[in-house]
């Protein structure tokens, strides 16, 4: 994404080898099982024997994040097409409300 301040996506899940096998969220390019610091490990779930469904959820929620700012990004680009005006007016505030917590640093 272009102007964007995160690591570019798409993000995947793995596991940390140096973090005791701790569930992890990595930048695609990372080689998944080295340190995550030379890898651009982009967070640390849980702790491996802590690691439940719920982190897993979690993860594929964290590695899903660029998709979905790309996403509400081009679907930001429809609001032109809404007529209505209340519809227009949830539109913005989900939407926009949701891009600028993304990007907030």
């Amino acid at each position: 994404m272009e102007n964007s301040k995160h690591t570019p996506g798409p993000w995947k899940i793995g596991i940390a080898k140096n973090q005791n096998n701790a569930l992890a969220v990595f930048d695609s390019r990372a080689e998944v099982g080295n340190n995550p610091k030379d890898h651009r490990c982009i967070c640390i779930v849980t702790e491996p024997e802590m690691a439940d469904k719920e982190d897993e959820a979690n993860a594929a929620l964290i590695a899903a994040a660029p998709d979905l700012l790309k996403a509400l990004k081009a679907l930001a680009g429809l609001e032109a097409w809404i007529q209505d005006r209340e519809l227009k007016e949830m539109f913005q505030k989900i939407v926009y409300s949701a891009i600028a917590k993304a990007e907030t640093v």
